[in-house]
């Protein structure tokens, strides 16, 4: 527990986003006014730099060959719950445009 808490203190705490799609994406989080953006090549994982927890974010989206998709913040307390607290939580993005959430490393990260 007191891991846990030391933890909790160094920062915000987000999940590692995996690109399984067939495309290069753009994973953004929304607060307020505030946006905070990461590029994912395809086949490769990222952590979007923001100075909030991805839990308490408005929005989150994901840009796809043009498209964008947006997942509302009961979609992202969703995310949270399966997650935890972060520190060992992938969130795959593929083809299919859904989120799928592993809190071990997917075989095909390549971070």
């Amino acid at each position: 527990m007191a891991t846990l808490a030391l933890l909790q203190g160094c920062g915000p705490i987000h999940p590692r986003w995996q690109n399984a799609s067939s495309h290069d994406i753009v994973i953004a989080y929304l607060k307020g006014a505030a946006r905070y953006d990461v590029k994912v090549k395809r086949g490769r994982d990222a952590v979007p730099l923001a100075p909030v927890d991805f839990q308490s974010v408005d929005t989150i989206e994901v840009k796809d060959n043009g498209h964008l998709y947006r997942f509302d913040h009961a979609e992202i307390l969703k995310l949270h719950a399966e997650c935890g607290h972060g520190f060992a939580c992938w969130i795959r993005y593929d083809d299919s445009h859904i989120l799928h959430v592993s809190t071990s490393q997917p075989a095909t990260s390549k971070a």
